[in-house]
């Protein structure tokens, strides 16, 4: 639970500070690359979760789609599979409406977790294990 609340803490830290000073960085925008071993089906999967219609396919196995004006989710293919280790968070306005829906995706969910005025979350995988995660900053 501390790693979990250690996490959370950094992520809501990263974004008040990449709000404020996003302006004053190099970069113009971000992509995250999740390996998948069925890309069909993971864009399918991935539309659902990110209720998108959109994608783009810039390569052979590869699909992207534009989660807002800055951030690209990059889903592609891979032969020798392992789960991605590392966790794509995404906040979301409403976390008992994303999670009702999510449960609906993927049966692997956990339960809404709150850490008191810091943030609501909870965690889930994709069809190929991947970690993901929605939360919500609780309005003060």
């Amino acid at each position: 639970m501390k790693i979990i609340q250690t996490t959370l803490v950094l992520i809501f830290s990263l974004t008040v500070l990449s709000n404020t000073q996003a302006q004053d960085k190099e970069w113009a925008s971000s992509t995250v690359s999740i390996p998948v071993t069925n890309l069909e089906q993971s864009v399918k999967w991935y539309k659902k979760l990110l209720m998108i219609e959109e994608d783009i396919s810039p390569a052979p196995g590869v699909t992207e789609f534009k989660i807002n004006d800055k951030t690209w989710i990059q889903l592609f293919e891979v032969e020798n599979f392992t789960p991605s280790q590392n966790i794509m968070r995404l906040e979301v306005s409403a976390i008992e409406k994303a999670h009702k829906r999510v449960s609906g995706l993927t049966k692997s969910i956990q339960k809404v977790e709150y850490i008191e005025n810091v943030v609501y979350y909870f965690d889930f995988t994709d069809p190929d294990g991947n970690l993901l995660s929605f939360y919500q900053i609780p309005e003060n």
